[in-house]
């Protein structure tokens, strides 16, 4: 239970790191909303991956209303695909 805690730990430390620092406008390859969760943990890091990426989508449209940036339009896409459980 106790690397459980660092695993979640790191996780949402590096959930934290502001889009703008990581490719693709927030992004991350490897975390795939369209896949479904496997486990309770894993779909606790896709509801907190989903509400990180509308946070960033939120303060992308604040800058450029029109949302068809790059990096709008994968976070769309990313949102788009993710059906809550």
């Amino acid at each position: 239970m106790k690397h459980l805690s660092y695993f979640v730990l790191a996780l949402a430390l590096a959930l934290a790191t502001p889009a703008a620092a990581r490719p693709g406008g927030g992004v991350n390859p490897s975390l795939s909303l369209s896949a479904p969760a496997k486990s309770p943990l894993q779909q606790q890091i896709q509801q907190d991956y989903a509400t990180q990426l509308m946070a960033t989508q939120r303060g992308m449209l604040k800058r450029n209303p029109s949302g068809d940036t790059p990096g709008e339009l994968a976070i769309g896409h990313q949102l788009n695909s993710y059906t809550p459980q």
